[in-house]
């Protein structure tokens, strides 16, 4: 179900999504992998313009995890309507609705991006009032919609507020049985 990491594989995800207008994908370079993230860099021809990302994540359940073909249906679903939402450029996503792994393509935003409130580091008022912001253009988009009565959205403990929360996913998704 995961895709082979190719070049033309990569080219052509990001061609479909309009992130590569020009340019081919000459090589991926291997990077870390853990359980459930695959990250790794792509090579480009030079006429591949610089906005294009060299780096990219695969976030993989091939555990059937319930939680993760939340996270999936988030990404395949709801983000793509949202106009300003934050949230990793996405280039594919698949889940196996039998089995119910699934695996997400997007671009790594490590070298860019860290954790907004760490042990070190305390949330700052911008910050939490930029999380309410994302939180109400979510609401606002998913207010009343047919989608979002799939039970994948409306499963109890399934919910935004909870997918915040600190603690062991598992533990939370075992509290629903």
């Amino acid at each position: 179900m995961i895709p082979s990491l190719t070049p033309e594989y990569l080219q052509n995800r990001l061609r479909t999504s309009g992130a590569l207008p020009d340019g081919s994908v000459t090589a991926i370079l291997p990077g870390d992998m853990g359980d459930d993230l695959i990250r790794f860099d792509a090579l480009f021809s030079p006429d591949t313009p610089p906005t294009v990302p060299r780096s990219y994540i695969i976030k993989t359940n091939t555990d059937g995890f319930p939680k993760a073909s939340c996270e999936f249906a988030f990404y395949a679903n709801i983000a793509p309507r949202i106009g300003k939402l934050v949230s990793p450029p996405t280039y594919d996503a698949h889940l196996d609705e039998e089995s119910g792994n699934s695996f997400i393509l997007q671009a790594d935003l490590s070298n860019t991006h860290s954790f907004a409130v760490t042990s070190d580091r305390e949330p700052t008022v911008e910050g939490l009032g930029a999380v309410v912001d994302q939180i109400a253009s979510i609401h606002a988009t998913c207010w009343d919609q047919p989608f979002i009565q799939d039970d994948t959205y409306t499963t109890k403990r399934n919910d935004i507020c909870d997918m915040a929360q600190a603690g062991d996913p598992a533990d939370l998704w075992a509290t629903t049985e």
